[in-house]
């Protein structure tokens, strides 16, 4: 399995800095439309694809929070949490979120396929892992 293509990979290939890199595929910044091009080709040719939940962080608020909870069946036989502690966990996240006026979303794992266009959305994310 190959790493994944970073915007950093980007930028060290184009000869630019990361600012640089999300200036060009976001349409902002005052850069020089010639290297706007040649970063759009290096992230194409190098098969770049931004991180979906930096990408739902940046965007304006909502009022929701993803909470994603790494499944129990990926740790084979060591399972140090059982399903009450996310039971708990979810309605711990879930009260904190109402006292604050933000609703609360079950997420899958965001980096895999496919994605929900609504979870990318969310003003940010929990992430618990059982381990």
């Amino acid at each position: 399995m190959s790493a994944r293509v970073t915007i950093r990979d980007v930028a060290r290939a184009a000869g630019v800095s990361v600012t640089a890199v999300s200036h060009s595929l976001n349409g902002k910044g005052t850069l020089a439309e010639a290297t706007r091009q040649r970063v759009r080709e290096v992230a194409e040719q190098l098969g770049y694809q931004p991180n979906p939940l930096a990408r739902g962080m940046r965007r304006s608020p909502i009022g929701g929070v993803g909470l994603m909870l790494r499944p129990l069946d990926t740790l084979g036989t060591y399972r140090p949490h059982g399903v009450d502690y996310f039971t708990r966990l979810s309605g711990a996240v879930a009260v904190e979120c109402l006292d604050r006026g933000m609703g609360v979303m079950l997420t899958r794992d965001l980096t895999q396929l496919p994605r929900s266009p609504l979870a990318l959305s969310l003003d940010g994310y929990i992430i618990d892992d059982p381990v």
